[in-house]
C-alpha cells in the first residue's frame, strides 16, 4: 500500500511538471495565450508611442538617411517599439510558449516532416515552376536565408528572414534575366550575411539580449533598413514566386523537429497587427501557410 501510495505521489508530480511546462495556465490553449499575448504587447506599443511620439519622431530624423513622410516615420517607429515591446514580453515566456507549440502540433509535424523528406529529390520542373524561373544555382541562397530562421529568437527577426527569402528568390531571378543587375553577386554558400543590427540570436546570454533590446535609436535604425528593404521588392507576379517558394521551402530544414509547423503558428499568432496592415510581412506570412497546405496536398 505504500509502495503504490508513493507510486501515486510520483505520478502526480511528474504529471504537474509537465503542464507547468504548457502555457495554458488555466486560461485556454497556447493559441489563446498568443492571442493575449499579441493584444497586450498591441496595447502597450499604442501607449508608448502614445507617450513619447515628439521624443520618437527626434530620434528617427537623426537617424534617417534622407527626409520622409510622417507616416513613413511613424511606421518605423511602430515597428521598432514594437520590437523592443517583444522583446520583454516573448522572451520570458520563449522556453515554455515552444514547449507548448511544439506538443500541440507534434502529430502534425511528424507527418508533415515525413512527406517532405520524401519530396526532396524532386526537381524544379515538379513543383510547376515556369522555365523563365528555372535557377541553375537550385534558390541556394533562399534556402540558407530560410534555416537562418531558427537561429534568431524574436518572431520579427523570424518574419524579416522570411521577407529576405524571397527576397532573394527575385534577386537571383534579376542576375538570371539580366546579369548587368548586381554584376558583383553571386550565389555562394558564404553569401548570407550575419544578423542585422538588433537581432536577437538564440545563442544570445539573457543580459546582453535585454541590452539590446533597450537600445531603441539602434533599433529603429535597422528597422529602416527593413522597411526600405520591403518597399523595393521587384516586380514578380505571386503566379512566379509561389512554386519556387514551396521548392526552397521543401530544400530547407525547417522540417526537422517539427520547427517548420511551430514557426508557422508563431509568426499568424504573434504578428504586430499594425504591420500586418501596411508591410508585405502579412503577405509572406501567409504564403507560408499556403505553401505547408499544398505540400501536404502534394
Amino acid at each position: 500500500s505504500s509502495s503504490s501510495s508513493s507510486s501515486h505521489i510520483n505520478n502526480h508530480n511528474e504529471n504537474d511538471e509537465e503542464e507547468n511546462n504548457e502555457l495554458d495556465y488555466g486560461d485556454g490553449p497556447v493559441h489563446t495565450v498568443m492571442e493575449r499575448m499579441t493584444a497586450f504587447m498591441a496595447q502597450t506599443t499604442y501607449l508608448i508611442k502614445d507617450a513619447c511620439e515628439n521624443d520618437l519622431l527626434f530620434i528617427v530624423s537623426l537617424h534617417a538617411e534622407r527626409s520622409m513622410a510622417i507616416d513613413e516615420a511613424e511606421g518605423i517607429i511602430d515597428s521598432a517599439v514594437w520590437r523592443q515591446v517583444e522583446a520583454e514580453v516573448y522572451l520570458p515566456l520563449k522556453s515554455k510558449l515552444i514547449s507548448s507549440l511544439t506538443r500541440h502540433t507534434q502529430l502534425e509535424a511528424s507527418r508533415f516532416g515525413q512527406r517532405l523528406r520524401s519530396l526532396k529529390a524532386l526537381p524544379q520542373t515538379f513543383w510547376s515552376i515556369s522555365d523563365k524561373m528555372i535557377s541553375k544555382a537550385s534558390w541556394t541562397k533562399s534556402i540558407l536565408l530560410l534555416n537562418k530562421i531558427q537561429s534568431v529568437t524574436l518572431p520579427s527577426d523570424k518574419v524579416d528572414l522570411l521577407l529576405e527569402a524571397v527576397r532573394a528568390i527575385e534577386d537571383e531571378h534579376k542576375r538570371a534575366v539580366d546579369p548587368i543587375i548586381n554584376p558583383e553577386s553571386s550565389i555562394k554558400k558564404n553569401e548570407v550575411q550575419e544578423p542585422s543590427l538588433g537581432t536577437i540570436n538564440d545563442d544570445d546570454d539573457t543580459s546582453s539580449t535585454h541590452n539590446n533590446a533597450s537600445k531603441l535609436s539602434d533599433t529603429i535604425t535597422s528597422v529602416e533598413s527593413k522597411e526600405k528593404m520591403e518597399k523595393e521588392q521587384a516586380p514578380l507576379g505571386a503566379d512566379d514566386i509561389f512554386p519556387v517558394f514551396v521548392y526552397v521551402l521543401v530544400q530547407s530544414n525547417l522540417w526537422k523537429g517539427g520547427e517548420i509547423i511551430v514557426l508557422r503558428d508563431l509568426l499568424s499568432s504573434l504578428a504586430n497587427p499594425e504591420r500586418q496592415r501596411w508591410s508585405a510581412s502579412a503577405y509572406y506570412v501567409a504564403t507560408l501557410e499556403a505553401a505547408i497546405e499544398h505540400i501536404k496536398a502534394t
